[in-house]
């Protein structure tokens, strides 16, 4: 004869006299994710949180898409007495769920898709506590660097993009350095790849140790890294650049016979807020700003100011 199953409510399944015993949780929604489908940004995702989310087009909202059918304000998001309402915000082009059009305010099931204007789909997942926690785990291993600990190219060109929208709502300086070993391929060269992973991760590590917990440090790639810098004009930003190139030539790797050190060149540039810049402009910039400073002798600071 067939046993039935029990059900209870509290803690994790187990076995109870042969019969196992299904426990169900029911968690409460603290967060979101939102992962884009279609188009350029497709993969990209986003986390929501109980802070109010705002997308569209324009350059003071939270999440930016480009897509032309979406209006520079789009849709909020936000958690409501546990539950996440999406509101439209008189778009142009509509907002949709699971293909039905959104007038005003509705409530968000645990999973659905998103539709905003005509060209841009998203896949919605609630979140609870345990959600959330293993989403950031995810989000953190995709966006370090494992070797030096920094953000990685990708985590910049969210981060920078963000920070960009965030400065110019906020009429705030945004600051960029970046930075390029010189003459590191000599290192590889002379001492090997694993001494000159060294010497990366030891510049990596030092250099998040003396940023402020607001800037924020990346690997931009092979032997370059960039600092993201908040509220500092340009001469602050030279100041700054100036401690880390000498910071950086006191650094020592030990090694069998002795220790090896490296110099850096150095690039700074500012958002220029009255120019309305995109996110690759400040980058651009301090490209330039790297290139001078390697044209005159390596090993020095230099400036780029739009005239």
């Amino acid at each position: 004869m067939a046993r039935s199953k029990r059900h209870t409510k509290s803690g994790p399944g187990a076995t109870v006299d042969g019969v196992y015993e299904v426990r169900v949780y029911s968690a409460s929604i603290v967060g979101a994710t939102l992962t884009v489908l279609t188009g350029g940004e497709a993969g990209r995702f986003f986390s929501v949180d109980d802070s109010g989310t705002v997308l569209g087009r324009g350059d003071e909202v939270d999440i930016t898409f480009s897509d032309e059918t979406v209006s520079r304000h789009h849709a909020s998001i936000a958690l409501v007495d546990g539950r996440f309402e999406l509101t439209d915000l008189e778009s142009h082009n509509g907002t949709f769920i699971d293909g039905l059009a959104v007038r005003g305010t509705i409530a968000l099931p645990r999973r659905c898709r998103i539709q905003l204007g005509t060209r841009v789909m998203l896949e919605w997942n609630a979140l609870d506590e345990l959600g959330v926690d293993a989403i950031g785990k995810l989000s953190k291993a995709l966006l370090l660097d494992p070797l030096t600990g920094t953000g990685n190219r990708l985590h910049l060109e969210q981060r920078l993009a963000s920070e960009t929208s965030y400065a110019r709502r906020h009429h705030q300086a945004l600051g960029l350095l970046l930075l390029d070993l010189d003459h590191f391929k000599g290192v590889n060269d002379e001492h090997g790849h694993l001494v000159g992973d060294r010497v990366l991760a030891n510049v990596g590590h030092a250099l998040t140790e003396s940023c402020r917990t607001e800037d924020a440090v990346f690997r931009y790639g092979g032997e370059e890294f960039c600092v993201l810098v908040r509220g500092l004009d340009l001469d602050s930003l030279m100041q700054m650049a100036e401690r880390i190139r000498r910071m950086v030539a006191a650094l020592e790797v030990d090694i069998d016979d002795g220790c090896v050190q490296v110099t850096t060149s150095i690039g700074v540039a500012a958002l220029d807020l009255k120019d309305k810049p995109d996110a690759e402009q400040i980058l651009l910039l301090a490209d330039r700003a790297l290139y001078r400073a390697k044209t005159f002798g390596r090993n020095r600071v230099e400036r780029f100011e739009v005239e």
